[in-house]
């Protein structure tokens, strides 16, 4: 019974990976003009406590605390925020012809915000790119493609295991844009879009995340499939060129337990791969063959 709780939430859990969106509007958030990527001051204070403010009564509200006279109310000083430096807004010659009229914010970086609206340094590096805008799961019926998914994966391997300065930070930031996108985050230009620095500010709500979205951070638990099949021909992502790179950022971020879904037929105990090292020391608790 515990085993099936686990897995239908980790099916949801996939499913919801694979569609992750960032709808700014469903989401407390704000909004400046004119943002650089390389400001690290805020000075919009009624948003950024706004911000804070509502973040601070969701988590107490989890725990059951509803007013701030509860003796086990839990102030905060800061928060760790997602931020989208570039708005992509269609032209207004190309707005005819597009389906999907909305702005978007395709690219987001993390980073902690205090209540005197500075920024520093997040427990999370590697900067979000929206799954729906990334080739292949972009297909002929998505009219704006942002990137591919295998650009993003070759961007993981720039930038230090820890960062402590902010500016360092964000030069890594704009390098893995320059790496994934092929442009400077400064000049990004697409057809039949026009780019504007409207920066958009939310609460980090993700919980699920790739493995490069793990870089420089810790969970209690990591969740990490494979996704391969004994069918499927090719090197395995995390066994690319042999290195154990891939492996050991979802290894290392766990804290007390690295749970593995895989099919283990691709898992070679014989084998010097990354993969063949790390089937070495798992204990296999059982075999699934569909999702019912």
């Amino acid at each position: 019974m515990e085993y099936k709780k686990w897995l239908t939430y980790w099916k949801k859990s996939l499913s919801d990976s694979l569609k992750a969106d960032l709808n700014i509007e469903k989401l407390q958030h704000f909004e400046i003009d004119s943002f650089e990527i390389d400001m690290q001051q805020i000075e919009d204070l009624i948003s950024v406590n706004n911000l804070i403010d509502f973040e601070e009564v969701r988590i107490n509200k989890k725990k059951g605390a509803l007013s701030k006279e509860n003796e086990n109310w839990e102030a905060l000083d800061e928060v760790q925020i997602l931020i989208s430096p570039i708005k992509i807004k269609p032209t207004t010659e190309n707005l005819v012809f597009l389906k999907d009229k909305k702005a978007k914010f395709p690219f987001w970086y993390f980073a902690k915000l205090n209540r005197n609206g500075r920024l520093q340094v997040p427990e999370e590096y590697f900067p979000v790119f929206q799954r729906k805008y990334l080739e292949p799961l972009a297909d002929e019926r998505t009219e704006f493609v942002f990137g591919t998914v295998e650009n993003i994966d070759n961007a993981t391997a720039a930038g230090l295991e820890e960062y402590v300065n902010y500016k360092e930070y964000i030069d890594y930031v704009k390098e893995v844009f320059t790496l994934a996108i092929n442009q400077n985050i400064g000049n990004y230009k697409t057809e039949g879009y026009e780019t504007l620095k409207n920066a958009g500010f939310n609460i980090d709500a993700l919980k699920l995340g790739t493995v490069h979205a793990l870089q420089g951070a810790g969970r209690p638990i990591v969740l990490f499939s494979m996704f391969y099949g004994k069918g499927d021909s090719g090197t395995m992502f995390f066994d690319r060129d042999n290195k154990p790179n891939m492996l050991n950022v979802a290894v290392s971020r766990a804290k007390d337990n690295f749970i593995v879904f895989a099919n283990t037929e691709i898992l070679d105990k014989r084998s010097k791969t990354p993969s063949g090292i790390l089937s070495n020391h798992l204990t296999y608790k059982m075999s699934l063959r569909t999702f019912d």
